[in-house]
């Protein structure tokens, strides 16, 4: 059926109107809310609407974080009990034997025995050959970084003085550091070379040396003097530690970058310097602390390796050994924290001082106590136990008593046959070194 023209227009006629209706309704009821409250003469601002929530509310949420490792678990370890003495086989049955301390003030090299007897000055570096002893116009300074200002021979019998220029400090300009030896039989003293961190090697007739961060060797013998490892001077790297082998024809060395970073590698050279440098290791892990085991086989050193802590600054320090040939590397104690360490006349066994980790509960203090190793066998003995902690400074020059200082700084010595403990007598807390037989 055909729909008439006129009822079509009738019939889109009413849907315009409807739809504008509609359309005007809408427009009248949003203008109706968005105009503002009349509740006084402040109009307030109305807000969205916003669905309420039926449940309880919900804490707000935190960003992903990737989770920790695991904790190690703290294996339940007993204390390992003290050793009975003697603790090394072998050794006589003798009291200390006296020898020299040497300890230096402002610039006077003195020197008393360990009973605080017999004190003696020496010299004055500054009245002798117009010398400050101190690294800096500061009575004591004795930095890290420089070394220590007195060094003594093996035999005991001559000193190595690490002296600056007086000029150049008072002018606060950098100091120039120069080497003198001291003969303390003759009381006599030779100009070595300019430099700084002098080490003997074991016959007293050479002296290791770090120059404007190059290595040099100095033959006292025959007056000889030459550059062993030459600094590169377009890098801020330079020669850090380094010892003599048994037999003082090798020098073992590590790297500093930008004075302070250690660089964990070990390096060894011939003192005649024909040959190149070898790399024996290269470690992903904090490396110091170098010593030259007997037959010059093994380099002894500290390091963080084979700790168990995720975080790197709560790492532990043990000893460690690489071989010379080969570079294989063995762990020589486990889960100990040394402090420091040396090595026995007899070249068999390590002195150190250490804490065994997880012997102590939250509440304890941990304290150093002293330990033996042996070398070869891994043979672990102990000489204190929660005793307060004691740290190794040196070996008398009998061979039979250790050195130590406590907590305090104070000196004792401890017989290696008996345990027996001595009081050492110094005055002095800081710039000291022990030297030979009295």
């Amino acid at each position: 059926m055909k729909i008439p023209q006129q009822w079509l227009q009738r019939i889109f006629g009413i849907i315009l109107v409807v739809t504008l209706s509609v359309g005007l309704v809408l427009i009248l009821y949003r203008t109706r809310t968005a105009l503002p409250a009349k509740t006084g003469a402040i109009a307030q601002v109305s807000t969205p609407i916003v669905a309420l929530s039926t449940s309880a509310p919900e804490e707000p949420s935190t960003p992903t974080v990737e989770p920790l490792p695991s904790a190690i678990p703290t294996p339940e370890v007993a204390l390992v009990p003290t050793f009975q003495p003697p603790y090394i086989e072998n050794l006589p049955n003798q009291p200390l034997q006296s020898f020299w301390i040497y300890y230096w003030q402002g610039n006077e090299v003195w020197r008393v025995d360990n009973q605080g007897k017999d004190n003696q000055l020496l010299l004055d570096t500054y009245q002798q050959f117009g010398q400050w002893l101190t690294e800096e116009s500061i009575d004591g300074s004795d930095c890290c970084n420089i070394g220590p200002r007195i060094v003594v021979s093996p035999s005991g019998k001559r000193l190595a003085l690490v002296v600056a220029d007086k000029d150049k400090v008072t002018k606060v300009e950098d100091l120039t550091f120069s080497i003198y030896t001291y003969d303390t039989e003759l009381h006599t003293t030779n100009f070595v070379s300019q430099g700084n961190r002098p080490t003997w090697s074991s016959d007293d007739q050479s002296i290791a040396f770090l120059n404007q961060g190059s290595l040099w060797i100095a033959n006292l013998a025959v007056g000889d003097t030459h550059e062993l490892i030459t600094k590169d001077e377009d890098t801020t790297i330079s020669i850090a530690e380094f010892v003599w082998s048994p037999d003082n024809k090798q020098i073992a060395y590590m790297y500093d970058k930008d004075v302070f970073q250690r660089l964990p590698a070990i390096w060894i050279i011939g003192i005649d310097g024909e040959k190149a440098p070898v790399q024996i290791l290269k470690s992903d892990f904090e490396v110091y602390g170098l010593k030259w085991a007997a037959g010059g086989q093994e380099i002894l050193y500290i390091s963080t390796e084979g700790s168990k802590d995720r975080y790197e600054f709560n790492r532990v320090r043990n000893l460690w050994a690489v071989t010379i040939g080969q570079g294989v590397t063995r762990q020589l104690t486990q889960d100990m924290a040394v402090s420091g360490y040396g090595i026995l006349p007899n070249q068999a066994w390590l002195y150190f001082s250490a804490y065994r980790l997880y012997e102590f509960t939250a509440d304890e203090n941990v304290t150093y106590d002293l330990w033996l190793l042996d070398i070869q066998s891994g043979e672990l003995r102990r000489v204190t136990i929660k005793q307060g902690s004691l740290f190794v400074s040196s070996i008398s020059p009998d061979g039979i008593h250790l050195i130590v200082s406590d907590d305090n700084a104070d000196l004792q010595s401890i017989s290696l046959f008996n345990g027996e403990k001595s009081t050492i007598a110094l005055n002095v807390k800081t710039n000291y070194t022990f030297g030979g037989a009295k």
